[in-house]
Parts: structure tokens; sequence; C-alpha cells
């Protein structure tokens, strides 16, 4: 049994920035390793998609992705409609 903890920054599904529910809105997606450390360089915690974009300063786009993430989302994993817009090939 996993136990996720509120205050654990790294499993915390709230974007650090703007506080959104990333669990709630299907948003949770992973990069790159390299454009993440971009996005985020204290590497814990969530963005969502808006806030990553902020940050990057573009949109992001399918080959951001790491490739399990795009093959869950080949596979139906449900995805809001923005992260949906952006892992679409």
């Amino acid at each position: 049994m996993i136990r996720i903890l509120k205050c654990d920054p790294v499993r915390n599904p709230h974007c650090i920035d703007c506080g959104e529910d990333t669990d709630a809105t299907n948003e949770q997606f992973m990069l790159h390793d390299e454009l993440w450390c971009r996005a985020n360089p204290a590497e814990a915690g969530m963005l969502c998609v808006a806030c990553c974009e902020r940050r990057l300063g573009r949109k992001l786009r399918r080959e951001d992705f790491r490739p399990h993430a795009l093959s869950g989302f080949d596979a139906g994993m449900p995805v809001s409609d923005r992260l949906r817009d952006r892992m679409k090939a």
C-alpha cells in the first residue's frame, strides 16, 4: 500500500504555481528530464500544463513527453483536453 501525504512535495498533485489539482483535472504528465529541469529547476512538485508552458515560454509538443507517458495516452489514459491537444500526433 502506498500512502500519499498532502505535505509530500514530490507527490502532492497540486500545481506548485497556481494550486490546480492535477489529479482532478487529469493533467499529470512526464517530460524528458532536461526539459522538466528547465521548467522546474527544483525538480520537486507538480505543474499543470498552463504553468509549465508559462515557465518554458512555449506550448508543449508531443516530442516533449517521455515515451511511456505517450504510450499511456495512446492507450486511452484519461487526460484533459489541453493535455490531449499537446500529446496528439
